[in-house]
């Protein structure tokens, strides 16, 4: 029906990588939390933790995609 470039497969493993990206984030988050940011403000503290874990990640995001630069 539509011409598919990269297999369905072979994702188990970025989506492994982005969860722990995203678990590092918010462990990191809620340990600010915890030194004394407000709960409203938390939300915004993730966001910037992530943006900055991001150029972190992203090596190992592209060696891991399938089918993409590096990849399988």
């Amino acid at each position: 029906m539509f011409d598919v470039k990269v297999p369905p497969y072979g994702f188990a493993r970025i989506t492994l990588a982005f969860w722990g990206y995203v678990a590092v984030a918010l462990g990191i988050t809620l340990v600010v939390h915890e030194l004394g940011v407000p709960t409203n403000l938390a939300v915004y503290v993730f966001i910037e933790v992530g943006a900055l874990l991001f150029p972190v990640f992203l090596p190992l995001f592209r060696r891991l995609m399938p089918g993409g630069k590096g990849g399988e």
